[in-house]
């Protein structure tokens, strides 16, 4: 990817559904939708490098495809 330039990905079905899998294991947190849809998407993509100033609900899941995400900055 160029210097500037950032996808943008359409939200597919199994985001959605995997949405609703992380909101309902950790009721308990404060992930929001937005959040989860982030973690399913990034799952989906094997992606592990988040950018967020939301540290605390992305530290505290725990993703399918790495032990944790690698939170920048």
């Amino acid at each position: 990817m160029a210097a500037g330039e950032l996808p943008i990905l359409s939200t597919k079905l199994q985001d959605i559904e995997r949405a609703a899998e992380i909101l309902d294991k950790y009721t308990n947190s404060k992930i929001d939708y937005v959040d989860a849809v982030i973690m399913a998407i990034a799952e989906r993509l094997d992606i592990e490098r988040i950018l967020t100033v939301d540290r605390r609900d992305f530290s505290i899941f725990r993703p399918k495809h790495c032990d944790v995400f690698e939170i920048v900055p």
